[in-house]
This record gives structure tokens, C-alpha cells and sequence, in this order.
């Protein structure tokens, strides 16, 4: 039985999957669109609930440019970001992540455990480089597990950009140190943009 929403807002509330096929000239090209709509309902995992989503709204997995997936690599470059406070950083690593993800991995369940591994790792070597947050970190690595309930990609990078977040709030308001990193790294990174180091000699 088919369902008639009265407005897009009834149908955000539903937090459905819906997904347009290719376009229809005659009457011949019906069955292409729906099968095309059926292919691309088989993604539904890379796309955001409550939305009509085409199938230009997918990465192409298929991107000979996409760069080589290195789950450490990210792990590492978002430990750092979080380490001196820059969650701006933070956001556009979890959004360069999530694409490169949809290139090289395949299925949902290995997404989730890359992911997952990915979280950990990050929250593990923060315990391990400042316990004194242990008391905030702990809870955050108990409760990691939460990623494996999401149903799609996206709500995966909310929750993650959402709970680095909270970790950076945390520790401004509990490190006095995190303005001195914050100072270093940006001269490193103004020094590296002119090919040298601030402690050359």
C-alpha cells in the first residue's frame, strides 16, 4: 500500500529512505527507472534518512583520485587536531574521511568496524597522553560501541564530529596547556608553508 505524505516535514519525521530512479521520457522507460530507484535503495546506508536522494547525491567509488585509505593515518592526523584544540580541523578530516570511506570500503559492517577502530584508537591514545581526563575519556570509550547503531554513514560522522567536539571543550576548560600547543602548531605550520623549520639553526 503506498503512503501519501501531506508535507516534507511529515515525511523528515518518518526518517524514511526514498530514492528517485532515472529520469522517464515514455512509458518504455518506466521499468529502467525503477530499477535504477532499486539499485540505488540498496545504498541507502550512504545516505541521510528523511531525504529523496539520486543517484548524483552518491560519491563515486570509482574516483581514480581518491586518496589510499590508511585508518592509522586518520586516527593519527584527528588525535593531533583534537590534541591542540582545533576542532575546524577536526570537521574537515571526519568529511574527507567519510568520502574516502565510501571509496574503499565496500559494506556496511565493515565500515562500522573501521570506524569503530578508528574511534578507539583516538580515545585510547588521549587516555594515554592525558589522565587527567580519564574521568571524561572513559565513558567516551564504554560507550563506543554506539556506532554500530547507527543505520547510515552520516549519522556515523554527526556522532563522531559531536563527540570530538565535546572532547575539545573539555579539555580547553582543563588544560592549561592546550594555548601553548595551539601557538606551536600554528608556527610549525607557518614555517612548513616557506619550507623550513622555526628551530633550525
Amino acid at each position: 500500500m503506498m503512503k501519501i505524505y501531506a508535507s516534507d516535514e511529515q515525511f523528515e519525521e518518518e526518517e524514511l529512505h526514498a530514492c528517485a530512479g532515472s529520469k522517464v521520457v515514455n512509458l518504455v522507460d518506466i521499468h529502467e527507472s525503477y530499477q535504477s530507484a532499486k539499485r540505488l535503495y540498496e545504498k541507502k546506508f550512504f545516505v541521510e534518512k528523511g531525504r529523496l536522494f539520486t543517484a548524483d547525491q552518491l560519491v563515486d567509488r570509482s574516483k581514480p583520485e581518491a586518496p589510499e585509505f590508511s585508518l592509522e593515518s586518520y586516527a593519527d592526523r584527528l588525535y593531533y587536531s583534537i590534541d591542540i584544540g582545533n576542532m575546524q580541523g577536526c570537521v574537515a578530516i571526519i568529511e574527507e574521511l567519510k568520502n574516502v570511506v565510501i571509496v574503499h570500503l565496500q559494506e556496511e559492517k565493515e565500515i562500522k568496524v573501521a570506524l569503530f577502530q578508528l574511534y578507539s584508537n583516538i580515545l585510547h591514545q588521549l587516555v594515554r597522553s592525558h589522565p587527567n581526563m580519564e574521568g571524561v575519556l572513559e565513558p567516551l570509550v564504554m560507550n563506543a560501541g554506539d556506532i554500530y547503531q547507527f543505520e547510515h554513514l552520516p549519522g556515523i560522522m554527526a556522532f563522531l564530529t559531536k563527540q570530538l567536539k565535546y572532547v575539545i571543550d573539555c579539555m580547553d576548560n582543563g588544560q592549561p596547556d592546550l594555548l601553548l600547543r595551539k601557538m606551536i602548531a600554528l608556527i610549525h605550520k607557518d614555517y612548513a608553508k616557506n619550507g623550513s623549520s622555526p628551530f633550525s639553526v
